[in-house]
């Protein structure tokens, strides 16, 4: 994991500062580059006297509207938010047969959630539908590679108690009460956000030869519509906050 993945995680898990960007020490040293050179300019003027006090006052003002303008200018807020969603690639054999279908580095996703303590967690399927710490969660994906996107900025809270321990659904049907990865991500903001991320696909759009047999074994038939986490990933209504891939998947 790198050094500013490492601290992005590390401020996801100390809610006491949640408020405070990266972004911050970059303003502190363009305010202090600033009040130099207008140290440095009043001393000028006075040196060779051809302003007057009124002048330099202006020249201060003038300063400080750079800083203004300077720090609105290099804002951006690439903190997590609950309903967020993380994408990545998880270094198993089911990632190897998603990426395949769909043609995409993307095989898993999930939705991030901020508990009672404060702190960030990824809801998300594996055998159960269950939370997992974000920092835990990206340290599973290959590479630490990952991917949060956005689907609105206004604030929103996810109900998520009442999916923990949903089996996870191998068939990939839909309204049985039990998810796979993607579809729990496209239930949640379909259901409860009133927003349809994408539209779903029948199996056989997807690159599947080969996978029949793997497929059958399931229960899984090819005209069965389905959500993919490439899908999801490359919905119209998602805004990417923090990636590592290539925008173009």
């Amino acid at each position: 994991m790198s050094k500013s993945d490492a601290d992005f995680c590390k401020m996801t898990e100390l809610h006491k500062y949640q408020q405070v960007s990266r972004h911050y020490c970059s303003y502190i040293r363009q305010f202090v580059t600033i009040h130099q050179l207008y140290l440095v300019n009043n001393a000028y003027l006075r040196i060779q006297q051809k302003q007057t006090p009124k002048k330099i006052i202006d020249m201060k003002k003038f300063y400080y509207l750079l800083l203004v303008l300077l720090c609105i200018g290099c804002s951006k807020d690439d903190s997590p938010r609950e309903g967020d969603i993380i994408f990545q690639t998880q270094p198993t054999a089911l990632s190897s047969v998603i990426q395949t279908a769909t043609q995409s580095e993307i095989s898993h996703c999930g939705i991030i959630v901020q508990k009672e303590d404060g702190l960030y967690y990824v809801l998300h399927v594996d055998r159960r539908t269950h939370l997992t710490p974000l920092s835990t969660y990206i340290s599973h994906g290959f590479k630490d590679k990952y991917s949060i996107k956005r689907a609105t900025n206004k604030k929103v809270k996810i109900d998520y108690k009442k999916y923990l321990g949903k089996e996870e659904d191998i068939r990939m049907q839909f309204n049985n009460d039990r998810y796979y990865n993607a579809e729990l991500v496209y239930h949640i903001y379909l259901n409860d956000l009133g927003i349809e991320l994408c539209q779903p696909r029948r199996i056989d759009s997807y690159n599947i030869k080969g996978m029949e047999s793997m497929l059958m074994e399931r229960g899984i038939r090819p005209n069965q519509e389905v959500v993919a986490p490439a899908d999801l990933y490359n919905s119209a209504q998602l805004s990417t906050i923090r990636t590592q891939y290539k925008e173009a998947e």
